[in-house]
């Protein structure tokens, strides 16, 4: 008897990574297996050379936001494209798989006027196939639109099922997932950061270790809790400017979607959701290393990492908006630290190491570091005792101590 179809072979970038060659000997083999199985194979191909553009017998060419350019006879496109358009002639000896894909290529980053260009011109080759009788044919098979479920009378032949786009909250989750995803395959990049913030932590504490309960301790104290409440703020606005410029195109490419695009307030929240806890546990671990060597009070660390883990989220949301703002990310390389350095200025209100003049009073108020210093103030201040002749003990036992040791060495 007859043989029957194979069915539908998928293959989702089936030469990607390899090389031209190798390339061509999968595609042939797929050719191969659909003449030999009688199935359909549908294949994703980026890049292909010539000589698997001609073994290709139906071509779908897809733009930005999933618009169809072409579908159809893959040995026709050439033809379709140059009827509409005299200047989408392929020259003579060019890949037509190059030149097709450079045609409704968009380039983002050769500046906006380049953008607009490109952007009107597969504009252009969208609505010309979409006005054709065989993009007309395509539209005309039925869809049954659900939310997951079946309908209740059935799918007619040859009907395509379609899932409604999700709605913010479903966009949420799918945002919220891809971020979790990319942070752990960042995750050598997060162990580096925190293996740096213990060693600063450790050198701090070594610098200021002991304080102990004298009158000098208390300036000592404070200079400590500026200098983490700086140092953990720093590294979180650095950390958070290049984030947004790096990923700026596909956002904005994923933005304009017509279809299973997202909107601004899902990803914004799906990204502080999942990096914004990340990025609290390096002053967490920052002060748990600090405070023990310092010998801050005992009974007001935890207010004193909650203190600092609430000021670096604050910090990274101040430099994922910096870098939303820049066009660029040397821009916002450049303006991060000068913004990170007037709240510095600004963040001092105890006049202990600068004083803030009275005009500049009312825009302290914006300081991330006038705030989380006030807290960290709080945290080890209040309660705190002092020892009026703490100074002077610790002279005379460090004035005893290096006598008995000249001593024992004479």
């Amino acid at each position: 008897g007859k043989r029957k179809a194979g069915g539908v072979i998928l293959a989702d970038e089936p030469t990607t990574g390899l090389d031209a060659h190798a390339a061509d000997k999968i595609v042939e083999r797929l050719a191969d297996t659909a003449r030999e199985e009688r199935c359909c194979v549908v294949a994703v191909l980026h890049q292909p050379r010539s000589a698997i553009f001609q073994k290709l017998d139906d071509l779908l060419l897809l733009a930005s936001g999933g618009r169809v350019a072409y579908c159809g006879p893959a040995a026709e496109a050439l033809t379709y494209f140059e009827k509409t358009d005299p200047r989408h002639r392929c020259p003579t000896h060019h890949n037509p798989a190059e030149f097709l894909v450079d045609l409704v290529a968009i380039n983002c980053d050769a500046g906006s006027e380049v953008e607009a260009a490109d952007s009107a011109r597969v504009d252009a080759i969208c609505a010309a196939w979409a006005s054709t009788g065989a993009s007309a044919a395509h539209a005309a098979v039925p869809e049954v639109r659900s939310n997951g479920g079946d309908s209740p009378g059935g799918d007619s032949p040859g009907a395509v099922r379609v899932s409604n786009a999700p709605g913010p909250l479903g966009q949420f989750a799918l945002l919220a997932g891809r971020a979790w995803r990319q942070t752990r395959r960042e995750a050598w990049v997060r162990v580096t950061q925190l293996a740096a913030s213990a060693a600063l932590a450790a050198a701090f504490g070594a610098c200021n270790f002991k304080v102990g309960y004298g009158p000098k301790s208390v300036k000592r104290r404070a200079a400590v809790l500026m200098q983490s409440c700086i140092n953990t703020s720093m590294l979180a606005i650095c950390r958070s400017l290049n984030g947004f410029p790096r990923e700026r195109a596909t956002v904005s490419r994923e933005m304009r979607r017509k279809r299973g695009g997202y909107t601004a307030g899902p990803y914004f929240f799906s990204k502080l959701l999942v990096e914004t806890p990340v990025d609290m546990i390096f002053p967490v671990v920052f002060g748990a290393t600090v405070g023990p060597m310092v010998g801050l009070r005992r009974e007001g660390r935890g207010w004193f990492l909650a203190t600092l883990a609430l000021q670096t989220a604050a910090s990274s949301t101040l430099g994922t908006s910096v870098g939303a703002l820049s066009p660029s990310a040397e821009m916002a390389l450049a303006i991060g630290p000068c913004v990170m350095v007037l709240c510095i200025m600004l963040g001092d209100e105890t006049g202990a190491f600068a004083e803030v003049p009275d005009a500049l009073a009312p825009l302290a108020n914006a300081s991330l570091i006038k705030w989380g210093f006030r807290g960290c103030l709080c945290s080890e201040f209040e309660g705190l005792k002092f020892d009026p002749l703490g100074d002077d003990r610790a002279t005379k036992t460090a004035a005893k101590t290096a006598a008995k040791t000249a001593a024992k060495t004479a």
